[in-house]
Formats: structure tokens, sequence, C-alpha cells
């Protein structure tokens, strides 16, 4: 090992010096090196400074770092529709996680190094993925179906994360109906990964009602900071869901 400034001559060329023979895949990504330190600016005595790229007159955002990393993953989109005032923070975090493919799921596990079978803890059928638990996973279609077929809509299910939350926007329901119906997939999601976690961690079965109500009391939960259920209680939201969303 040597320090950059000793590889340098002159603060300009290169000089490598290797104590064996470099071999021939060695050689090639050794060219590949010199390369990519060909564009770095010839050392000087000045101190050093950062400069950001993407910014406007190099100057670091947070912001602009966020959008830079929201366009890498799709279209340009509003992320106000996954950063919304009714949901907690934690689980539009979460939903963020999933549109990156950054979720702790079995596949995303054993990419990072862990010994895992992978198979989903909810369906024991399919490997367990970010898009096959809060999408594909049988379990977890039944419960958007639920929720779907309740609200009256003809509804053709996206294969992604962010087609979802885009294409969601796009229901032709009305007042309190709609602001629910905005709430859906994020108490969905949240009640599904919570599920996962208890069957994996505690070894519990999740079914089918147990999904629907937990996304339920979410939704009910998080509409409290608001006046989405004034007049209605969470019983009317367990046994007469159909009658609310007709409201």
């Amino acid at each position: 090992m040597a320090p950059i400034a000793e590889v340098f001559m002159d603060g300009n060329g290169l000089d490598f010096s290797f104590s064996r023979v470099v071999n021939d895949d060695e050689r090639r990504s050794l060219i590949q090196l010199v390369h990519m330190l060909d564009q770095v600016p010839p050392l000087n005595v000045e101190d050093d400074e950062i400069h950001c790229k993407f910014a406007l007159a190099n100057r670091f955002s947070a912001k602009e770092c966020y959008n830079i990393s929201m366009r890498e993953v799709g279209d340009i989109w509003d992320e106000k529709l996954l950063w919304r005032k009714e949901i907690p923070s934690k689980i539009s975090f979460m939903v963020w996680c999933a549109l990156r493919n950054a979720m702790p799921t079995i596949d995303n596990l054993i990419r990072r190094g862990m010994t895992w079978v992978n198979k989903c803890y909810l369906c024991n059928r399919s490997e367990e993925t970010v898009l096959h638990l809060l999408l594909h996973c049988p379990i977890t279609a039944a419960v958007w179906n639920y929720f779907i077929k309740v609200a009256g809509m003809q509804w053709v299910q996206s294969n992604e994360i962010i087609g979802v939350i885009q294409s969601w926007e796009r229901c032709t329901l009305r007042r309190r109906a709609k602001k629910i119906w905005k709430l859906i997939p994020f108490a969905i999601w949240w009640s599904v990964w919570l599920g996962r976690n208890d069957c994996a961690f505690n070894s519990n079965e999740i079914t089918l009602p147990d999904l629907i109500c937990k996304a339920k009391s979410f939704m009910f939960f998080w509409g409290l900071r608001g006046d989405i259920f004034n007049g209605y209680s969470f019983f009317d939201l367990l046994n007469g869901w159909e009658a609310l969303m007709a409201v």
C-alpha cells in the first residue's frame, strides 16, 4: 500500500510499482483503473474541496439528493403520493424501501450474505420477494381483492409498487369514500408486513380475516387525525364496511 501522493509523479503521471508480475486479468483491471484515475484533476498544494455534481452551484442539499435517488426508481412522479400527512412516516418509509427493493425480505437478506431458505411465510409456496409479499402472494392478493370488490371498482393489479401508488389515485369514488380509498394501500402493506413478521418470529399463523381486520384498524387509527371517520366507530368499520364506502 502507498499513499496516493507517492503514486503520482510530479502531481501528474502515475507510477505503479508492484512486487510481482501482473497477470492478464489483473492487467485489464489495471488499465480500467488508470483510465478512471486519468479523469482525476492533477494534485496541487491547495486544500481539498467537496464538489456535488448533481446540485446547483455545487451546493449539496438533502432535498436534491432525495430527488436524485427517486429518479433512479423510475419515471418522475409526485412524491406527495407517498409522503402523506395521514400516514405515519415509518410506514411511508417502508413503502419507499419497497420502491427501491430494499425491504428486508428473504431474497434481499440472502443477497446480503445471509443463509436462509427462501419461502414466503404467508403462502408457504413461492419465494419471498418484495413484489411477491406486497402484491402477488395469494394471501395478499385476497386482501387486495376484498377492498377492491367492496368499493365496486374494476381493477387490474400493477406489477410494480409505484404503479399501484400512481393508479390508485385515479379512483372515481367521492367524498368520504375517496379519502378512505387513499389509505387502503398503505394499510394493506403495513398489515401484511406485520403479519409476515408475526409468522417469521413468533410462528403464528396469519389468516385472511386477520389481515383485513388489521388493515381496517390502521385506517381507523390514521383517520382519527382528521375527519374521515367522524360519526363512525371501529365497530362500523368491521361490520359495515360496504355501507361506509357507499357514503
